[in-house]
């Protein structure tokens, strides 16, 4: 529910046998901790820039998903976070080359209203990964600036999603200049590789404007490629990305 800058409520807290109202002002363009009493200032959503016509396809050195985690000091019967949110937890990503703070990362919504935009890289970390100890990968994790943005506080969960789960983003590294995400209704099998069914995918990032997709991320049942991973306990993932010559697989994960 959204207020008036002329309204206010009170949120009612009960500990023991007391009741305590504890006011929460009329909205002023910030968010209120109703514990902690820590304003959190909104700050406009930095979209990318209007582009004109087709574009150049970008080069991108690592893509993938990442989902939106809101922090609540109130939680339901089974744990779950609710409204009103006090933060969001700063978005990561993984790469195999060095990202350099201070840089750029295009951050794309999935399946909700939001445009997308560019957030400053303010930490990365050497880490290692992988299912055998004697020969872990090494990559570098990137840590991005804030969530202040009220578009992300005021997002309703999509479909099967949890309230402080919101929704998913793709994030790119290194920023682009355009970036759109491809709902499953934009896309058909001629756009996509040989080994892809459509229903598998997750992400369809056009970069180019053109409404056909440049970045795929698909998942489904390990034991049958054609299954979304809703439907199974074991669930494998890819990523294409295309080139001028055609689609390239850049990566595959799969259970242990």
């Amino acid at each position: 529910m959204r207020l008036s800058r002329s309204m206010s409520v009170a949120l009612v807290f009960v500990v023991g046998c007391l009741t305590y109202l504890i006011p929460i002002p009329a909205s002023t363009g910030s968010i209120q901790d109703a514990q902690t009493h820590k304003a959190i200032e909104y700050r406009p959503l930095p979209s990318l820039e209007p582009v004109s016509g087709r574009i150049r396809l970008p080069g991108v050195e690592s893509f993938g998903i990442e989902r939106v985690f809101r922090k609540s000091d109130r939680s339901d019967q089974h744990g779950g976070g609710l409204p009103p949110w006090n933060d969001i937890e700063p978005l990561g990503f993984g790469a195999a080359k060095e990202p350099k703070t201070g840089q750029d990362v295009t951050v794309v919504p999935l399946e909700v209203n939001i445009p997308a935009f560019n957030l400053r890289i303010v930490s990365v970390e050497k880490k290692q990964r992988g299912c055998d100890d004697d020969n872990l990968e090494t990559y570098w994790e990137g840590k991005t600036e804030d969530l202040h943005f009220r578009e992300f506080f005021d997002a309703r969960p999509i479909a099967q999603r949890r309230e402080e789960f919101p929704f998913d983003v793709v994030m790119i590294y290194p920023s682009v200049k355009y970036a759109h995400a491809l709902g499953r209704k934009q896309i058909n099998k001629a756009m996509l590789p040989k080994a892809v069914a459509s229903r598998t995918v997750e992400a369809a990032i056009d970069l180019t404007n053109d409404s056909i997709p440049d970045l795929l991320i698909v998942s489904y049942c390990c034991g049958n490629r054609t299954r979304p991973s809703k439907y199974c306990d074991y669930t494998c993932q890819e990523s294409y990305r295309r080139s001028t010559t055609g689609w390239r697989k850049v990566s595959s994960a799969g259970p242990c």
